[in-house]
């Protein structure tokens, strides 16, 4: 659509440049300019409605693109939140799943200890295993 209305612009600007030179030549042959005139005028005319027409459109494309701007800030700000929601509960998370290895280890650890080191053998879940059994 811009390169539409360029095209006018420099149509209208064409016209208005055709229409002096007819203005030239019928000053210097003494003729009635009222075509001149017309040109000129009419060229000034059309590149004036296409200049504006260019401004709007460039205007109206510039707020479009800042709506969008504050569409796309708006879900970034969203997608952020979310990430900080989900890594929060993530922390939560791995912080229960270590606790929870730390506790196996623990009692991996004991029981091979027991299993061992000790006499008297080595108590699972309540019950005593020993090499004697």
């Amino acid at each position: 659509m811009l390169d539409l209305l360029s095209i006018v612009i420099i149509l209208g600007l064409g016209a208005f440049i055709v229409g002096i030179i007819l203005f030239i030549i019928d000053y210097a042959k003494q003729n009635p300019k009222r075509v001149s005139v017309t040109v000129m005028v009419s060229g000034i005319a059309v590149s004036a409605i296409a200049f504006a027409t260019f401004g709007g459109i460039v205007s109206h494309n510039d707020k479009v693109a800042e709506q969008e701007a504050e569409r796309q800030a708006l879900i970034r700000k969203k997608k952020e939140k979310r990430f900080k929601s989900a890594y929060s509960d993530l922390k939560v998370e791995a912080t229960e799943v270590g606790m929870s290895s730390e506790k196996i280890g623990n009692k991996l650890s004991q029981v091979w200890h027991d299993a061992i080191w000790e006499d008297d053998g080595v108590k699972i879940d309540g019950k005593y295993y020993t090499e004697r059994a």
